[in-house]
């Protein structure tokens, strides 16, 4: 079972030995300075390195996913997080890097967000609740329906009414991600 307890040193530990300084009690006051209060989604640190300010995202996994109807071994995050932390990125100017960490292997993958091919999206249709209630202008446009609806944003990230909560998952090959963290600053 994963311990959010004894990952958050390990993950503190891989980001400083690739000397990047943890400015994390930033965060707040980078969403304040954009009137992002109340974004419906975090990243779990701000670093920096060289006067560059980059937001991490960690993500824990069991092992990587094997979709063998793709033939592929691959990796994803719900893909709500995904389309909140590519309009985190567009809105602030700060890039968003993922982080992906396996329990079998202890091993980091990285890559940024805007480096990643689109992804593959698994289970579409399942939890969108926009797109259930037929909202067609913000169904899978996460940003445009926080801004919008944002009730609708609260339903679909929690899914109170739902017994057995479904995601859909935005998916990559893990081939996409490197070992390194290699950063390719990106002007705005």
């Amino acid at each position: 079972m994963f311990s959010k307890i004894d990952f958050k040193p390990k993950a503190e530990k891989w980001f400083k030995k690739n000397k990047w300084k943890n400015k994390s009690k930033l965060i707040d006051s980078v969403l304040a300075e954009h009137r992002l209060e109340e974004f419906p989604y975090k990243p779990n640190y701000l670093v920096q390195k060289d006067n560059v300010f980059y937001f991490l995202q960690f993500f824990q996994k069991g092992d990587w996913s094997h979709a063998k109807r793709l033939g592929f071994a691959g990796t994803g995050i719900d893909y709500f997080k995904y389309k909140l932390l590519l309009a985190l990125q567009e809105i602030t100017g700060i890039q968003v890097g993922l982080v992906m960490w396996t329990e079998t292997e202890d091993k980091f993958v990285f890559r940024q967000l805007d480096q990643l091919p689109k992804p593959i999206i698994f289970w579409k249709g399942m939890a969108c609740r926009a797109h259930e209630l037929k909202q067609f202008e913000i169904e899978y446009k996460c940003y445009r329906c926080f801004i919008k609806r944002p009730e609708i944003t609260h339903e679909c990230i929690h899914q109170h009414k739902k017994k057995k909560k479904i995601r859909e998952m935005a998916m990559w090959e893990i081939n996409q991600f490197a070992d390194e963290f290699i950063i390719q600053t990106k002007l705005f």
